[in-house]
């Protein structure tokens, strides 16, 4: 890692001020234990309830609390989640995107979590993951940020295996602010937020933020062709998000770009080379409306995403690349549609009945790439890179595929504490398979402020496009068949409750079976296949201890009993060699004065045998915010203030074999990063 500045230690404020309508600072900075508990979550049940009432195991984050922790972008909020930890991932056919694992479970592909924004699919049927055209997603115009850990396919279908995340930016009145912000590897962001109106008239909102950074330097990093010495990771992004509506209608569009140089693309370096841009595109216009004991939500979404990149995938002289550099890289572009209707019922004080149907389709308009050879007979260079946009390139059929799905759920209380939730969804993929989903829960509430919860659920994860699709290429052979990846969970949780105290513990144990991976089978070909299974067991605990006023303390453990995969070709990536089984976070959060927060955060995870340089990591951020005036707040932070040196392992033949014959797999993380910025409320809320 290159030199950093020393430890910076600011103070800084609150952003919620208005000189036209002032609350007192200990309204503004207040962050209080029984008020978190009382936040709704919509994500678990498909109505509001608790975090206690809600079936399964749920962790949620309000906006105060994300402000004060200082994170800025999702991936280093679900690092604070029992059992779950980000980090950047490249793999042999990617760039380095932030990938999710969760509960022991290796993740390098992400499609195992779904993420939703607002309640809309964000994760692609091109790819089934939502990391590759969403990165660093920005966490500033979001209210509050919903963890369901463990499935959901029983009420959101495919993908919902790991976990769910939903993040929620309806607000009841409009955010007026903008900001400024500097920092480490020549960081700087800047994003407004807008609007008028609250939701039950007619209103708008909108939100733009721009980012670029210069990245950290990584020195030591491993190059397979053995031509540069070290690389960075620059970045550059920008998000756009604008709704307008009122009680009924909502029309919400999104814009997401990002842009990363240098570092790895398609497992090489090759500086200044090397690029990956991505962009996804949403737009969803929803209708919702009571009526009686009815909750209507019908809606019209629309997705589009592209990748594209370029890098030095062999350097001249490696036959038959004896003209030049073999320059090559991914354009792939794909669309969604989807129409759905979901009905919330209240059948009286004892029953809620939801159901809904959705029909959706996946479209791939471009899967092309960039070169500047043809590889194709007769084998031609170009000496320019070309964009080899027709159908003898494609890398990827022009095949559409549908998708119908329906759903039911029942809750019903028995009395005497007792709830039970039924339900099950049935999807059906054209070209493709069908899946059932079931879920089953009980929830029991207990005297003196205790609930038990016992939750059994099935999930499913269909083959991508890409991979059911794929063409035949000079590394890859196709499948012959691909089945849909399938899950089963049981999980038992009890929480409890104090005045000053929370306390929750889940138990849980996963079989994950048909693993959809890529198999090398000989000559330096790969094909795609369903790979083997992969069970773990394991505990989960979040705690939060309101240790006096102003003094708030949040611990999340989790620690993997067992995991284990089977019937897997020997050179699969185990989960038991490549995922933490123990991890650990610890939150405090101080209210110094009436002006002045201090946060400090600790995140733990034991070793990961797979790494040479497998040491356990500790690290440590430091956020705080001081408001200078009526308007005006300072805000400050220290990410990773130890400077630990952490890695991701790279699975398969990871990165490359080194001059002692050895694979690499150490993918490096960014080390300290410091932040300096100022933000302005104006207007009225």
């Amino acid at each position: 890692m290159s030199p950093r500045p020393g430890l910076l230690f600011a103070v800084f404020a609150s952003g919620t001020i208005v000189a036209a309508e002032p609350e007192s600072v200990d309204e503004l900075f207040a962050l209080d234990l029984d008020e978190l508990r009382q936040v709704k979550v919509e994500t678990a049940a498909r109505r509001a309830l608790t975090a206690q009432e809600s079936p399964g195991s749920v962790t949620v984050f309000t906006r105060e609390e994300i402000r004060r922790l200082g994170a800025s972008t999702l991936d280093e909020l679900l690092n604070l989640v029992p059992g779950m930890r980000t980090y950047t991932f490249v793999g042999s056919d990617s760039s380095g995107k932030a990938v999710v694992e969760s509960r022991g479970i290796y993740n390098p592909n992400g499609y195992m979590v779904l993420l939703l924004i607002d309640g809309q699919r964000i994760n692609s049927q091109y790819t089934g993951n939502f990391t590759g055209a969403n990165r660093w997603i920005s966490l500033t115009p979001y209210q509050r940020v919903e963890v369901v850990r463990g499935p959901g396919s029983a009420l959101y279908g495919g993908n919902a295996m790991l976990a769910v995340i939903n993040l929620v930016s309806r607000t009841e009145r409009a955010e007026q602010e903008a900001f400024v912000e500097v920092g480490g590897f020549q960081h700087k962001r800047a994003g407004v937020q807008t609007g008028d109106g609250n939701l039950q008239q007619w209103h708008w909102r909108l939100w733009a933020e721009w980012q670029d950074d210069e990245g950290d330097d990584y020195p030591n990093a491993f190059d397979p062709l053995r031509i540069q010495d070290g690389t960075s990771d620059p970045r550059r992004g920008r998000d756009l998000q604008a709704s307008v509506g009122n009680a009924e209608l909502a029309l919400q569009l999104r814009h997401h770009w990002r842009r990363s140089e240098e570092f790895y693309l398609l497992g090489r370096l090759a500086n200044p080379i090397n690029f990956s841009e991505t962009e996804q595109n949403n737009a969803r216009l929803s209708w919702q409306k009571p009526i009686d004991n009815l909750e209507w939500n019908v809606a019209l979404s629309w997705l589009s995403a592209s990748w594209q990149g370029l890098t030095r995938l062999a350097p001249n002289g490696v036959p038959p690349f004896l003209s030049g550099d073999l320059i090559a890289g991914p354009s792939l572009k794909h669309h969604e549609y989807q129409i759905s209707a979901d009905l919330v019922h209240y059948l009286g004080a004892n029953d809620v009945l939801n159901y809904g149907v959705a029909w959706e389709i996946g479209q791939i308009p471009r899967s092309a790439s960039y070169a500047n050879y043809d590889t194709r007979p007769p084998f031609t260079y170009f000496g320019e890179v070309r964009l080899l946009d027709d159908d003898a390139h494609r890398l990827v059929d022009d095949q559409d595929r549908e998708l119908y799905s329906v759903y039911g759920q029942w809750d019903h209380a028995f009395g005497a504490g007792v709830r039970s939730v039924l339900g099950a969804r049935l999807d059906q993929y054209d070209p493709g398979e069908s899946k059932v989903s079931p879920r089953a829960a009980i929830i029991w509430q207990l005297p003196n402020d205790q609930t038990l919860k016992l939750q059994y659920s099935e999930s499913f994860i269909p083959p991508s496009q890409a991979d059911q699709f794929i063409r035949p290429s000079l590394v890859l052979q196709p499948p012959y068949t691909l089945k849909a990846m399938s899950g089963t969970s049981n999980e038992l949780s009890w929480l409890h409750s104090t005045s000053d105290a929370s306390l929750g513990i889940t138990v849980y144990h996963q079989l994950i079976e048909d693993l959809i991976g890529r198999i090398p089978i000989g000559g330096g070909i790969s094909t795609i296949i369903n790979s083997g299974d992969v069970e773990s067991s394991g505990i989960e605990m979040e705690a939060s201890w309101q240790v006096a006023e102003g003094w708030l303390l949040r611990l999340n453990a989790s620690h993997v009993f067992d995991v284990d995969t089977s019937n897997a070709p020997a050179d699969f990536a185990n989960s038991r060699d490549y995922a933490v089984r123990d991890l650990f976070a610890l939150i405090n959060h101080w209210q110094i004065s009436d002006r002045w927060q201090l946060d400090l955060q600790g995140v733990y995870g034991s070793e990961i045998p797979a790494l040479d340089t497998g040491d356990s990591y500790l690290l440590y951020n430091l956020h705080s915010r001081f408001m200078l005036s009526a308007q005006w707040e300072l805000f400050a932070g220290i990410k990773n203030i130890g400077d630990e040196q952490s890695y991701s392992a790279e699975p398969g033949a990871g990165l490359g074999v080194d001059a002692d014959g050895n694979i690499v797999r150490e993918l490096p993380q960014r080390g300290r990063q410091w932040v300096l910025g100022l933000r302005y409320q104006f207007g009225e809320r």
